[in-house]
């Protein structure tokens, strides 16, 4: 996956709707409104992810080199199931969010 593929889903994840995805954008995509959407560089945008998705970060051997992510349900009850680790914490969160909502894409839809 690309970092543009990346933070297309990120941005969907929040609620964007994206209007340019396309390197003429750089680190991130355009949405609806004018917002230059881009996590993988943006501490705040980043942080906009972990409020919004109610997400937990911790650091798996206990050292700032590692960063293990874990997302939880709205009641933070349970987890989705898989950790993302990078050494950089907007990369990890980006990456987590993009996993997640290729998995939600591809749930069955039940009417």
């Amino acid at each position: 996956m690309t970092d543009l593929e990346m933070t297309r889903l990120c941005a969907e994840a929040v609620g964007y709707k994206v209007v340019l995805a396309s390197g003429s954008v750089p680190d991130g995509v355009l949405t609806e409104g004018g917002i230059f959407f881009r996590p993988l560089v943006d501490d705040n945008q980043a942080m906009e992810l972990v409020k919004k998705l109610r997400l937990s970060i911790c650091c798996d051997d206990g050292t700032v080199e590692t960063h293990r992510l874990e997302v939880f349900d709205q009641g933070g009850i349970g987890t989705f199931g898989t950790s993302t680790f990078s050494p950089d914490p907007n990369r990890a969160i980006c990456e987590h969010v993009a996993k997640v909502q290729l998995a939600k894409s591809k749930e069955p839809k039940y009417v």
